[in-house]
């Protein structure tokens, strides 16, 4: 089942797809170590943002509205995860298994979360802070946005995407 994400602004509507995590090159996920067995797409959640802004003509502090909606509300993510830091540990959301894609042992996706988490936390020590980030424990992913606009001197941002989940087979007793 293919999910939709519809965004409307004066009666315009865009939609992106929101892609299950198999599809890793529409998520970029910046933690893979699989490779890719379904059919790519050709573009990426990224881009699709950017699309969104442009189609509906976005103001930037329209885009951040959206994009912490999108998170907060819908999507129900936590944030301020460097104040949190038992979160990521030992942290392992299993989805289930699909059979093109390996079991991934557990300690392989602890490791993964992991990192994930010690990057959290280092970019929290900066003093001047461009990134925020989101946990989406429900989909198994965790969102950093990041605010380019103090190098380009022009609204732009860059969403990357990092896989939590692991795949593995369910158990039936």
């Amino acid at each position: 089942m293919m999910k939709v994400l519809v965004f409307e602004k004066n009666k315009h509507f865009y939609a992106i797809p929101f892609l299950s995590n198999m599809y890793f090159d529409y998520w970029g996920f910046r933690n893979e170590t699989q490779l890719q067995l379904y059919a790519k797409t050709n573009t990426t959640f990224e881009q699709q943002f950017k699309d969104v802004i442009r189609e509906l003509k976005l103001k930037p502090d329209e885009f951040r509205l959206l994009f912490d909606e999108l998170m907060l509300s819908i999507l129900h993510t936590e944030t301020n995860l460097h104040f949190k830091p038992k979160i990521l540990e030992n942290f392992v959301y299993s989805t289930e298994r699909v059979d093109k894609y390996k079991i991934e042992e557990s300690e392989v996706c602890i490791a993964r979360t992991k990192r994930i988490f010690e990057e959290i936390k280092k970019d929290s020590q900066k003093t001047w802070r461009y990134e925020k980030y989101f946990l989406d424990s429900e989909n198994g992913r965790v969102y950093k946005l990041i605010n380019t606009s103090h190098l380009s001197g022009k609204f732009s941002f860059q969403i990357q995407v990092y896989r939590i989940d692991c795949f593995s087979y369910s158990l039936n007793i």
